[in-house]
């Protein structure tokens, strides 16, 4: 999707020499970038902000580059591994938005940023590094100390994160050697990551019955000086010292296969806390708002590569090797490997592989476009406009790159009253639904502000399921068929306001009066001169619109409402005015949200003027 331009301005793309910055050297060059046209072979970066302190040099170019995203250090070390990297190495140039985009020139930097998708889909690789910030992911000791055990293990998850059963496999046996443990292959098979307590079951298992604890005693203080290496000495002996000594000699072996699999244990627990720590790396990662736009592009090519810097420190064994690629057309199974032919723990080190790339997937694919616009991160609100709306099915509305400008985006709620313009009924009731969970007083417009709701928070994909479902009945027009929207914004009131036009509605009984909400959220409350209610005249009640009438089940919603997907208003009958808050949360374990009682039977909607809510 391209925008549509009055006349495209000459852009000219600043690129980092490669060779120069694995030399710990930077220098950049610039020149005409014409889209579609650009021959120039580079890598694009796609990594998350940190906040470390100013960096300044010079780029080689006309502007001096201030970066404060990752520590030079590590670039350096990136940049290395590119050259080492096979399918890399012969690349020139590397593009990332802190050095090769002027941050003080403002002009400059807003025309780049309207050429990212542009500069992205040019790059011959798209590489993702999630912790290119190291310096600020360590800068909590307890991280620090995470890092540090992960480096131990790095050239294991390496073969791990590419699931290299070979080199699993021999990695394992190498450690097991030098561990000392026995190299007969039945007690390797034995080993496993299963927990010490398991263990502790067996050996109290042991049958030590009778006058055992006597003859335990008599029979010397190691295991070692009980081992029977005659067969006349065996005769010499009656049954209850053979029992004995057998049940001390498996004391042994348990004992050996105890300590052992405590190793086994802790390695593990080091292994899936190192997983689990580059997990959260690349969450934060694929939770930026550009990130988003970056790697859907990646996606539209394929597949996105991606490293760690982590897998670069100094004297790395993993000079030379592939880094790790995610292919977005590859969805089978892996082929899991049998207990039988590998060591057990290689197994389960393997299945904690899949788990990795499992979750590494579920960050990439299966993410909403509500949850991408709304539940990522963004230096700027107008950022998420730029950068999700040409992945979506709105990409229309941009019709100039000045187009978002326009809007005049200045914090979350306007964001999401944008959102209630753009989008289809189905998108805004999910919208309506996710800022009807505020916890404290409503503040205009009580639609689109969210009080109490982590920011990072997004909706429900179950929301989005129900509505688009056959088997429900919905209680709003989603197809647009009557004469007015079933959810319309009208900005031409005196105060923004959203029409909703339901089939039908529940009445709340009040429990406390229906001047209740006066004296909860102050009857001084500058809110009540907006919406013109006077607080001694004018009684508020409580209602219930529910998104669907009938259960996926294809029960109906008969005289009360159970199902527990609702918008919830407080407001005046009389004037039709109200505000969105969710008033009832009362639990139950039968599912039923809303016991029958507290309900008048389902009134139907005959309003074409609808619910004005404010």
């Amino acid at each position: 999707m391209h925008i549509k331009e009055e006349k495209e301005e000459p852009f000219h793309i600043v690129l980092l020499d490669l060779q120069e910055a694995a030399n710990k050297r930077i220098h950049c060059v610039q020149v005409p970038f014409e889209r579609g046209h650009f021959d120039l072979p580079f890598i694009a970066i796609s990594y998350r902000w940190g906040e470390l302190d100013e960096q300044m040099f010079m780029t080689g170019v006309d502007y001096i580059a201030h970066v404060i995203s990752f520590a030079l250090k590590d670039l350096y070390k990136l940049c290395k591994m590119i050259m080492s990297e096979p399918r890399l190495k012969h690349m020139k140039y590397v593009w990332l938005d802190a050095i090769c985009i002027d941050q003080l020139d403002e002009h400059r930097k807003k025309t780049t940023i309207y050429r990212m998708t542009d500069i992205y889909s040019q790059a011959n690789y798209i590489l993702a590094v999630p912790d290119l910030h190291y310096d600020h992911i360590v800068d909590d000791s307890a991280r620090s100390k995470t890092s540090n055990t992960l480096r131990q293990h790095v050239a294991y998850l390496y073969y791990m994160i590419k699931g290299d059963l070979k080199n699993m496999h021999q990695f394992d046996k190498e450690w097991m050697d030098d561990l000392g443990i026995p190299q007969d292959i039945s007690f390797r098979q034995g080993l496993s990551s299963e927990s010490v307590e398991d263990l502790n079951d067996e050996i109290m298992e042991l049958d030590v019955s009778g006058d055992g604890v006597d003859i335990l005693a008599t029979l010397g203080h190691t295991f070692e000086g009980l081992k029977i290496t005659e067969k006349s000495q065996s005769c010499k002996l009656d049954s209850r010292e053979l029992k004995f000594r057998h049940l001390l000699q498996q004391m042994h072996l348990q004992y050996k296969r105890y300590r052992y699999k405590k190793q086994i244990d802790k390695r593990w627990d080091e292994l899936e806390l190192s997983i689990d720590f580059l997990l959260s790396n690349i969450r934060e990662w694929t939770n930026r708002t550009w990130v988003i736009n970056e790697y859907h592009i990646a996606k539209s090519k394929g597949k996105i590569m991606y490293w760690f810097i982590q897998f670069s420190q100094d004297e790395t064994p993993l000079t030379g090797l592939p880094f790790f690629d995610y292919d977005f057309k590859e969805e089978n199974e892996p082929d899991y490997p049998s207990k039988k032919d590998h060591y057990p723990i290689t197994v389960e080190m393997f299945q904690l592989g899949v788990r990795f790339k499992g979750d590494f997937a579920d960050e990439l694919v299966k993410r909403p476009f509500l949850e991408m616009i709304l539940a990522s991160r963004a230096a700027k609100p107008g950022d998420r406009f730029h950068a999700i709306l040409p992945l979506s099915q709105y990409r229309h509305v941009l019709e100039h790159k000045s187009t978002v400008s326009s809007w005049n985006i200045t914090d979350m709620a306007s964001v999401r009253q944008k959102l209630l313009e753009l989008m289809t009924i189905q998108d805004r009731l999910n919208l309506l639904y996710y800022c009807s969970f505020g916890m404290l007083a409503p503040i205009l417009p009580s639609f689109v502000t969210v009080q109490g709701v982590s920011t990072g928070s997004g909706p429900r994909p179950d929301v989005v399921d129900m509505l688009n479902t056959t088997q429900s009945k919905h209680n709003f027009d989603l197809d647009g068929q009557h004469d007015k929207a079933s959810v319309e914004l009208d900005l031409s009131q005196r105060l923004p306001m959203l029409r909703l036009i339901p089939t039908c509605f529940y009445l709340h009984k009040l429990r406390k009066g229906d001047f209740h909400y006066y004296e909860r959220w102050g009857r001084t409350h500058e809110m009540w001169a907006k919406l013109g209610l006077d607080p001694d005249h004018d009684p508020l009640v409580e209602v219930s619109l529910p998104l669907i009438l009938y259960k996926p089940n294809g029960v109906p919603l008969k005289s009360a409402y159970d199902f527990t997907l609702d918008l919830q208003l407080v407001g005046s009958l009389k004037k039709n005015c109200w505000v969105v808050f969710r008033f009832d949360r009362t639990p139950n374990l039968s599912g039923i949200i809303f016991p029958r009682e507290k309900w008048d039977p389902c009134h139907l909607y005959n309003d074409n003027r609808g619910f004005h809510v404010f």
